[in-house]
């Protein structure tokens, strides 16, 4: 289930952003990190034309701050829309003590530098009517708030299952394999555009291997599969809030029977 939930948590402090890629780019897309914390990354990519999602791919399970006292859940996500260098959003602002939901205000995002050394977007939003700003994006009135973020990673094309984790296909079934049993090598890998949250490797009923967010992801799960039928399965679910399932199923590997 998806939460369309904005960065703005407490008496003004904005919110974060996320949408996701497509065949061309919008300039706005990619991972950001904004001036108000050094930990919380937001990921935009496009969802459909004029339309991007900025989800929190890194930051706290819980309503609780940073260490810089920004709030920025992992997961949470709010829609934008525009294309070029402007964008528009609608910033949820929550109470500093309970993190339920005070006020939805109107917010603008602009790509204001496209310079690969310093890529750079403004947000800004306010909890009444249109955020006013200068030139400089400099509040001209009580209740906006103006912050800079800075790119920190290109954009990509949507992560898919195949790229976080290859399933081996059966080894050959060999009278040494028959003897010592049948062992495989399932490879994963943790995309740092939308990172794994949760990774579980099933074996028939039995769980190989279980990860959870932020811990460090195995890079191989070393299957050794029963001589009869069986399966394995891997689900995944992303920072980014995707989610996968894939299964595959191995044939016995048992002595054939000897002719008569």
């Amino acid at each position: 289930m998806k939460r369309r939930i904005a960065a703005v948590c407490g008496a003004g402090t904005l919110a974060a952003v996320a949408a996701a890629p497509a065949t061309a780019f919008e300039p706005i897309e990619g991972v950001w990190r904004t001036e108000t914390s050094t930990s919380a990354e937001h990921l935009i990519q496009a969802s459909e034309p004029g339309v991007l999602t900025m989800t929190t791919i890194h930051g706290n399970r819980h309503c609780m701050p940073d260490e810089s006292g920004f709030r920025a859940l992992l997961g949470e996500e709010i829609e934008v829309r525009g294309s070029g260098l402007d964008y528009v959003f609608d910033p949820v602002y929550r109470f500093n003590s309970t993190c339920a939901i005070d006020t939805i205000g109107q917010g603008v995002a602009r790509v204001i530098s496209t310079d690969p050394q310093s890529y750079r977007h403004v947000l800004c939003s306010s909890r009444t009517g249109p955020p006013q700003y200068d030139d400089e994006y400099r509040p001209t009135a009580a209740g906006t708030v103006c912050r800079f973020a800075v790119r920190i990673r290109e954009p990509e094309e949507p992560v898919t299952l195949g790229a976080i984790a290859k399933v081996p296909r059966a080894p050959r079934c060999t009278k040494a394999r028959r003897a010592r049993g049948r062992t495989a090598k399932l490879r994963l890998r943790n995309y740092a555009n939308e990172p794994v949250l949760t990774l579980q490797v099933r074996l028939g009923k039995r769980t190989l291997y279980r990860y959870e967010y932020p811990g460090p992801l195995k890079r191989r799960v070393k299957l050794r599969l029963p001589k009869r039928a069986s399966r394995v399965t891997v689900v995944v679910e992303t920072t980014s809030n995707k989610s996968f399932e894939r299964t595959r199923r191995y044939r016995a590997c048992k002595q054939p029977k000897a002719r008569r």
